[in-house]
């Protein structure tokens, strides 16, 4: 529900702002594909012959969430950056199978924008970046038919590639941290609950939630 309500916020915030802002700014395209039309939208530098493919997270995220930060603002300077929804995902429409939600049908996916923006402007410089969900996704088609060769460079933003090794690095970065928490007598009840739940689960699972709680909990209060 969460995730359906930001969704409708990204597409209201879109929709809400002044056309000449939004609407005409860059290159916007859908790409229909075994079932699935999905939305394109290439803005920024386009001259600079660089172009930074975004593959967003969820599954069932957007990638027009980058579009309207600062971050990416800045990015769109120097380079053109390709903001892709995914099929079921973002503002995607089309009718397709549910027999389409694979790994493999989404690799495709990815290859098919690749080759759509290569051959659109003219073979640009193409990096790509994979967020969360989207890490992994480009790491599976960066490891298949040589796709390594259509890109130069990848950029992994808390993607999730090796799982087992993720959830250890996440334990270990909460436990070195939750001593000084209790220490600051803030929370104690709960620190001390983050503590005993580890001491439960030592060997915890790529699905268990508790641990992005209990990370996200800490990441929060460091921004304070």
């Amino acid at each position: 529900m969460k995730k359906l309500i930001w969704l409708s916020l990204i597409a209201s915030f879109l929709f809400a702002c002044e056309k000449s802002e939004y609407l005409s700014e860059g290159n916007y395209y859908f790409i229909r594909h075994k079932g699935a039309a999905m939305p394109v939208w290439v803005k920024g530098n386009i001259a600079s012959g660089v172009f930074l493919i975004t593959v967003h997270g969820g599954p069932g995220s957007s990638g027009h969430e980058f579009a309207v930060t600062k971050s990416f603002a800045e990015l769109e300077k120097d380079y053109a950056v390709v903001y892709w929804d995914q099929r079921f995902s973002g503002l995607s429409q089309g009718d397709p199978k549910k027999s389409s939600l694979s790994i493999d049908q989404f690799v495709e996916d990815v290859d098919v924008v690749v080759d759509f923006v290569q051959q659109q402007f003219n073979n640009p410089k193409l990096f790509m970046l994979g967020h969360s969900w989207g890490g992994g996704l480009s790491a599976a088609w960066l490891g298949r038919n040589n796709n390594q060769q259509k890109v130069k460079g990848w950029i992994d933003v808390d993607g999730s590639v090796f799982d087992s090794l993720e959830v250890q690095v996440v334990k270990n970065w909460t436990l070195e941290r939750v001593p000084a928490k209790i220490a600051e007598g803030k929370d104690p009840k709960f620190w001390q609950y983050v503590i005993d739940w580890y001491q439960q689960h030592p060997a915890p699972k790529y699905s268990d939630k508790e641990p992005y709680i209990f990370a996200a909990a800490l990441d929060l209060l460091s921004m304070r």
